[in-house]
């Protein structure tokens, strides 16, 4: 695992990065550690402001390396300006997307019964 950092971090040296595409902003969703379903509902607020930025027109996606990146890394929590009983569950990349798609396929009208 840490040769695959070793690339990533070579590749972003060379301006390809990899794992960002040059999001020009990222959102992390951490929580306090010893609070139960602090996990859970990090995750939540995640997904809920997945759904919100699309509303508003911007793209996002999830950034699991930056997540693996930061678990027990102090470097980190001190420039976020988080406390050692912070842990951060999750980060996006965000941006306006380059392509707008004005044609999306046909998809057939589910066949739903109610009873």
């Amino acid at each position: 695992m840490v040769r695959d950092y070793k690339e990533i971090l070579k590749n972003i040296e060379n301006g390809n990065d990899l794992i960002l595409h040059n999001a020009p902003a990222i959102l992390f969703f951490y929580a306090n550690k010893k609070i139960g379903y602090s996990d859970v509902n990090a995750i939540l607020a995640l997904q809920n402001a997945t759904l919100s930025l699309f509303g508003m027109g911007i793209g996002s996606f999830y950034a699991g390396y930056v997540v693996a990146a930061a678990k027990g890394n102090e470097n980190i929590l001190n420039i976020l300006e988080l406390s050692k009983d912070n842990e951060i569950y999750g980060c996006l990349a965000i941006g306006y997307p380059k392509l707008r798609y004005e044609r999306w396929i046909e998809r057939k009208k589910p066949d739903i019964k109610w009873y």
